[in-house]
């Protein structure tokens, strides 16, 4: 069976953002192991672009210690690739022929290390707008469970 996964910086602090992640949990488990790994955010020292950049090296080790070998990383980024959601349903379908693992990473609230832009197999843009964290996972969440009901078939899409 394959596996999704969502490899993200820090933790759902409102409950309604859990509660919203968890009915597309609940629904993508029809179709695959779909799985959210958080981890924790790296403090900041101050606000100055060093102490960013230090952090963001710091989180990108954390990150690279959770991709599992053989999966396809697609990383969540504002300059990646758009892509209707037929075409993100096709994206998948394309991907689970050759590999049983899918992560999407999202990033902190200061982005990711380019280490990780650079290692990743995909690039995605939902958008050139800036969404808030707890809001994308959502989204993503809704996205996935979207393509996999277009994948079927299935009225929801329409």
């Amino acid at each position: 069976m394959m596996k999704i996964e969502l490899l993200v910086m820090g933790k759902l602090k409102e409950s309604y953002d859990r509660q919203a992640l968890a009915l597309y949990e609940k629904r993508i488990q029809a179709f695959c192991q779909f799985t959210v790994t958080e981890i924790k955010e790296v403090p900041l020292k101050d606000d100055s672009p060093a102490s960013i950049q230090l952090a963001l090296k710091e989180e990108a080790k954390l990150i690279k210690a959770k991709i599992a070998p053989r999966a396809f990383v697609i990383v969540l980024d504002r300059l990646g690739q758009s892509w209707t959601s037929e075409q993100f349903a096709l994206q998948i379908e394309s991907i689970k022929q050759q590999h049983a693992h899918i992560i999407f990473i999202i990033g902190s609230a200061w982005g990711l290390d380019e280490s990780i832009k650079k290692e990743a197999n995909r690039l995605w843009s939902f958008s050139p707008l800036t969404f808030p964290h707890p809001m994308m996972r959502v989204m993503l969440g809704e996205q996935i469970y979207r393509a996999m009901m277009i994948l079927e078939n299935q009225p929801y899409h329409k």
